[in-house]
């Protein structure tokens, strides 16, 4: 990555005319060398069914709130295109509209739409407070009256990220599944699990999130609500 971000700015330099096209290294070196296999990070549908499945209020001695937010965090992303954990906590109720989620990923500002699916409503209902307004947020880690500034929220996500994570390996342990489960694995199940249920191949990709994730974008893009909903009823 920081190989690509040098280029970037050998480019540049070319383009403002500070160095000479002769001085580009890049012809001969190539950043492409550096590519490397990423080890697997998707579970099967039936791993899934095992995470809803499980009781996790009976993995601790005391009980632990957070410990169920991870739990629903992930399905949600899971049942949500994948979307990551930034995106999902940015989430107003007034983002959702007719059942259908409409928000701006934080990321790269780009719009996505979908219809969400029952299992994802219904952990919108869980945490949804009867006096909340439009602008309030679904989940309960981001306050609008606490995290005012983009560096708040930043620094609470991050927490929140590393926090649930150690939870959610605490269920995979405990559900002894083949690698261990952490909010990125609901975004790299997304992709696989769809094409496993027939899913044209166009409209979503392997790398949902990773190396491949603008590609993946453009499809999703490209394609009506339509067919992105319909190939989302695969999921649950």
């Amino acid at each position: 990555i920081r190989f690509r971000s040098l280029r970037v700015l050998y480019n540049s330099a070319i383009t403002d005319g500070l160095i000479k096209k002769t001085d580009y290294p890049f012809d001969t070196f190539k950043v492409s060398k550096f590519k490397e296999t990423t080890a697997k990070r998707s579970l099967t549908k039936e791993d899934i069914k095992r995470i809803m499945d499980c009781e996790v209020r009976t993995l601790t001695k005391y009980p632990k709130p957070f410990l169920q937010l991870a739990k629903d965090l992930f399905l949600f992303s899971y049942l949500s295109c994948g979307i990551n954990l930034t995106d999902i906590l940015h989430i107003r109720h007034a983002d959702i509209v007719d059942g259908r989620l409409v928000i701006n990923r934080q990321k790269t500002g780009k719009l996505l739409s979908f219809q969400l699916q029952p299992a994802a409503l219904a952990i919108i209902d869980k945490y949804s407070q009867p006096n909340h307004t439009q602008q309030d947020y679904v989940f309960p880690v981001l306050k609008r009256s606490v995290h005012m500034t983009a560096q708040q929220q930043y620094g609470r996500v991050q927490r929140t990220n590393k926090r649930i994570n150690r939870y959610l390996k605490l269920i995979g342990e405990h559900l002894h599944l083949p690698i261990t489960l952490t909010t990125y694995v609901a975004r790299h199940t997304f992709a696989p699990v769809l094409k496993r249920s027939g899913v044209n191949i166009a409209i979503i990709s392997e790398s949902l999130g990773h190396s491949d994730l603008s590609t993946t974008q453009i499809y999703l893009d490209l394609f009506e609500n339509s067919q992105i909903d319909a190939a989302m009823r695969n999921l649950p």
